[in-house]
């Protein structure tokens, strides 16, 4: 785990313009989520600016201002910040945000449902992990009576072990991770269980997703903003019993999270959106949000002089002391 958190430097640091995928998905968005209707436009959810602005500190969130000169970016802008790990500003891991920025600041205006992991770095190697902290969310007790893959990874030994230290919560790490979101569904879907390296398990879905499915998962969002994944995954498991083809459930997962980019883009009345964190090294995801986004009338900037994922933080560390500085 980073002391600082990835968000709040350098991730959103672009250099460049707007930009255009270099190869749109074809064919027309039709939604198919529970909470959009088919062919309709999706319904504003239940909304409330909860976050609190911190702007005292410029170590934590300089960049955000110094975000529009370096990609001629004009305030106010929304950031959709999706990564793995990275030590948010209550305490948790953040990961999965949704943050409005304007010259004075920042906002973080929604965010994915907070859930345990198990192991705290460890978790990150290993999916099944991940996994289990999610299914414990929505199932409590009744998750050990489930037939998924996770739990078949896992010795009886281990299984009674993370028995006890979900049953207890007290040192249990929250997140609100996108990246581990992407980790749990590959091991749901049996595809990566134990990681050899950095993103397989993320890389893993994005290969087998079969992107002539526009279908996705419909995604509650709380009047706090808070992204509720609880019927995503319940439909996961629906699809995996009913036999549905993995390569059909991993495009519907994706296409489920842009769903969710453009149901709260359209909260926040500003045009202007900023994708970064290391989830957007993800073509089929940057590319379709971007078509998808553009499509609802937005105007969507990403990287490409800086990545998107840790190869950006000490750009950001230079921006925010160089705007301390210009201060």
């Amino acid at each position: 785990m980073k002391i600082t958190h990835k968000l709040l430097f350098s991730s959103c640091l672009l250099l460049g313009v707007t930009v255009a995928p270099s190869q749109v998905l074809a064919g027309p968005f039709v939604p198919q989520g529970p909470f959009v209707k088919p062919g309709g436009p999706i319904p504003p959810f239940p909304y409330q600016v909860t976050g609190k602005e911190y702007t005292d500190d410029p170590d934590k969130n300089g960049y955000l201002d110094d975000n529009n000169p370096l990609n001629h970016t004009p305030n106010p802008g929304q950031v959709i910040a999706w990564d793995g790990t990275g030590y948010g500003l209550d305490g948790t891991l953040w990961g999965g945000e949704f943050l409005k920025i304007t010259d004075s600041g920042f906002t973080r205006v929604a965010h994915l449902r907070q859930f345990s992991i198990l192991g705290g770095d460890k978790a990150a190697k290993e999916p099944r992990r991940v996994a289990l902290g999610i299914l414990w969310k929505i199932f409590g007790d009744r998750l050990w009576d489930l037939e998924v893959y996770p739990l078949q990874s896992f010795t009886n030994f281990e299984l009674n072990i993370y028995k006890t230290l979900l049953a207890k919560q007290g040192n249990l790490i929250q997140t609100s991770s996108m990246g581990r979101l992407f980790d749990a569904v590959a091991a749901l879907l049996g595809i990566c269980q134990v990681a050899s390296f950095e993103g397989q398990a993320a890389i893993a879905i994005e290969q087998i997703s079969d992107a002539t499915t526009n279908d996705f998962y419909g995604m509650d969002v709380k009047n706090d903003g808070e992204i509720d994944w609880t019927n995503l995954i319940q439909s996961i498991l629906e699809d995996i019993q009913n036999q549905t083809a993995i390569t059909i459930i991993a495009a519907k997962f994706h296409n489920s999270l842009v769903a969710v980019m453009v149901a709260i883009a359209r909260q926040f009345g500003i045009k202007q959106i900023v994708l970064t964190g290391g989830c957007f090294q993800n073509r089929y995801l940057t590319e379709r949000a971007i078509e998808r986004l553009t499509q609802a009338g937005f105007q969507v900037y990403c990287h490409q002089n800086i990545p998107p994922n840790d190869g950006g933080i000490a750009a950001g560390q230079i921006m925010a002391a160089l705007r301390e500085i210009s201060d």
